[in-house]
This record gives structure tokens, sequence and C-alpha cells, in this order.
């Protein structure tokens, strides 16, 4: 975990992180258009995300390789659910 790429548990400009209540690790991986989940010792769970403008994809208006289209900052609410801003098409 933690090195750069794109394959699973690898990150292409890491941004925000959140921690859900059972410890699952929640980390926005910008450029590559996703969100990674993780336990706490660092092993992939899994991922959702990509490039695009419909509901569970991030961006899809810019340049692949910018970071201010991808996801960026994660939080959960008090049931659980988690949230994540995307900065270009303005939207949680």
């Amino acid at each position: 975990m933690g090195q750069g790429g794109k394959s699973e548990g690898e990150f292409d400009q890491p941004g925000g992180i959140a921690i859900a209540k059972d410890g699952t690790v929640y980390v926005a991986d910008q450029v590559n258009r996703r969100v990674q989940r993780f336990t706490t010792e660092g092993k992939f769970l899994g991922k959702w995300g990509e490039y695009g403008s419909k509901p569970g994809q991030f961006d899809g208006v810019e340049n692949l390789k910018n970071r201010t289209g991808g996801p960026h900052f994660l939080a959960f609410d008090r049931d659980g659910n988690i949230f994540t801003t995307e900065g270009k098409l303005g939207r949680v």
C-alpha cells in the first residue's frame, strides 16, 4: 500500500482519508478517479469509482492526469455513510 501506480492498493495523487467505525481506511485516489478501502494493516479490500460524470464516477470533464477532477475529501455521517467531495463538477 502507498506505492504510486494504477493497480489495486497503488495511488496517483492520494487526497483525503477517512476511517470508518470498524477501522476500515478509505483513501481518495484523485488522479485514478477512485476511492480505495484498506484494513488498518494496509490490506486492500476494494475500490469504487472511475473517470466519468455519472453517479459513481469522478470528473469526466478534465484531462485524466489533472488532480483537480477526482475525489478530494472523505467524511462519514453518524449512520456510517461515506461522502466525498468532487471539486471539478462541484458535487458531493
